[in-house]
């Protein structure tokens, strides 16, 4: 069955919200557009949209959107993006100027918020495969559960660093966080004991690599 355009809406009070899906029928519309919106499925309501069938892609569905009368949030500075949207700048900021909303993966108000996304989404990669590195040779056998690459150092509060969670041999059972660089690193109560079995692990596992 060929899969056509539902919008599903969330009437949250003051958090409603939309989302244009595609679906073989209404049931999985609102399957899917409750997931997409972060949602219970008895709270969200749909109907069918034939004029996104055609849409190919996703940039092409967000300008049809953006074409008829929607509106987003910038990608980069959370700003109000529709067609039509005003701002004013120039040296007494009285001089008015329409917004060109910029498709690219995401609607941002202006290309060079778009640009400027872009580089953070790679300085984030990139902080966060330099914290993988980093914790699994500070913490050999250390198994890497997920790196956040945007949090605050918590001595140095305006220094963004990677922070690191990972499990240790021989249980991997508790879960360890580590803010990379630092000589220190956060656990749980009950994970105190693992950590001491990890520590007598890494002795005996570096005395078998020197006697080898």
């Amino acid at each position: 069955m060929t899969e056509v355009a539902y919008v599903v809406e969330y009437d949250g009070g003051y958090d409603d919200r939309s989302e244009v899906v595609f679906a073989r029928n209404p049931m999985e519309a609102r399957r899917l557009g409750a997931n997409e919106l972060d949602a219970e499925e008895e709270s969200c309501t749909f109907r069918r949209a034939p004029e996104f069938d055609g849409c190919a892609s996703h940039d092409e569905l967000r300008q049809a959107q953006l074409d008829a009368g929607w509106w987003f949030t910038c990608g980069y500075c959370e700003r109000h993006v529709a067609v039509g949207d005003t701002y004013f700048a120039g040296e007494n900021e009285d001089e008015e100027y329409e917004f060109e909303p910029v498709l690219w993966g995401d609607v941002y108000c202006n290309g060079w918020h778009a640009g400027a996304d872009a580089v953070d989404h790679v300085v984030r990669r990139i902080r966060s495969w330099e914290g993988a590195e980093a914790a699994i040779e500070r913490f050999p056998g250390a198994v890497i559960e997920r790196v956040n690459p945007n949090t605050f150092h918590h001595e140095r509060r305006n220094e963004l660093v990677a922070t690191v969670e990972f499990r240790v041999p021989p249980e991997f059972q508790f879960v360890f966080w580590w803010q990379v660089g630092d000589n220190s690193l956060t656990m749980s109560a009950l994970a105190q004991q693992e950590w001491s079995g990890y520590r007598h692990w890494l002795k005996e596992h570096r005395e078998r690599s020197e006697q080898a």
